[in-house]
């Protein structure tokens, strides 16, 4: 009974990503299981050295079997429970799906589930040796990219229900989020479902990019360091893929390793290629050095400000990057 209670549960809350009532339903049956086990397996073992079961309840009187009776009692009031239990959680999760609809939905959120389990379990070893936050990566195989004017909270929330698992914020300016309480009202919106996520700052001073990362520091999972927008602004700015020049790589280090000693959470890095594969190369090792956790190419040169765009992205040079 509480197998089959579990199995539906687990069932119900793959069909339904977003009804947290049911998957904390699910994991409370499946410890449940686990419990009954291991005391069934502790009665064997002890049955096989001749120190439980019916030696004991005959040289004892049965204490051992009043025991034993006591116990699956109480096993069998716990499975009841848990039964009304899942049966509530799904009334007010909206009621059992039907079979065809778990099927549907079973076949595409069975493997992305499996996946962000497997790559959560892959993100929790250290990526840099110098980064002291970059045990907590969240799940990132599938990843909603920032985009100005596309990546705002209703997508974002639109998109996770097809099986994304990581999330960037839209480009915010550092120097505006940490002075000004009204920009940040407007560009930073979030929901307790929008999870994993990630704020992506642009800005050139290691201070003032700290003290914005800092204001959301407990409301997303990793700050993103933008340096690969090639607009007209970022080059008045002096941020993004502007400061991926040699002149301007120290500043970028500084700011990557405050990010990474004052913080909790990772800290990413964005960036285009360098006129030069080594190059490239060799700055990302500086990034990984200073403290960045996990790093996104933009597989095309930062080009100037008024030329942006030179064709296709250059994917071989990313299997290189990796690679080294």
């Amino acid at each position: 009974e509480l197998r089959s209670a579990c199995k539906e549960a687990r069932e119900r809350s793959k069909a339904e990503p977003g009804n947290k009532a049911l998957r904390k339903t699910w994991k409370k049956l499946r410890d449940r299981i686990r419990i009954v086990k291991g005391k069934k397996q502790a009665r064997k073992e002890e049955s096989e050295a001749g120190t439980g079961g019916h030696t004991n309840a005959g040289e004892g009187g049965g204490g051992s079997d009043v025991n034993g009776h006591t116990q699956k009692r109480k096993l069998k009031r716990e499975k009841r429970k848990r039964a009304q239990e899942f049966d509530n959680m799904g009334e007010e999760g909206g009621g059992k799906p039907s079979n065809k609809t778990k099927k549907k939905r079973n076949k595409k959120l069975k493997k992305s589930h499996r996946d962000m389990t497997v790559e959560g379990e892959k993100g929790k070893g250290p990526s840099s040796s110098s980064s002291s936050n970059s045990s907590a990566l969240p799940p990132h195989r599938r990843i909603l990219a920032p985009m100005v004017g596309g990546s705002e909270l209703a997508f974002r929330m639109l998109c996770r229900r097809y099986g994304v698992d990581l999330c960037y914020t839209p480009m915010m300016y550092s120097s505006k989020f940490a002075a000004d309480a009204k920009y940040r009202e407007e560009m930073f919106h979030t929901h307790p479902e929008d999870r994993p996520l990630v704020a992506h700052f642009c800005g050139n001073d290691p201070e003032v990019m700290l003290k914005a990362c800092r204001m959301v520091e407990d409301k997303v999972d990793a700050v993103d360091l933008n340096l690969g927008c090639p607009q007209r602004i970022a080059y008045s700015g002096h941020f993004g893929s502007y400061l991926l020049g040699k002149e301007d790589h120290g500043l970028v280090m500084r700011i990557v390793s405050t990010l990474s000693r004052n913080l909790k959470i990772p800290v990413f890095c964005k960036i285009r290629l360098l006129d030069d594969l080594d190059d490239t190369i060799a700055f990302c090792k500086q990034l990984e050095s200073s403290g960045c956790s996990l790093l996104a190419v933009h597989a095309r040169y930062r080009g100037t400000a008024t030329r942006r765009r030179d064709g296709p992205a250059h994917l071989e040079q990313v299997v290189r990057i990796k690679a080294a």
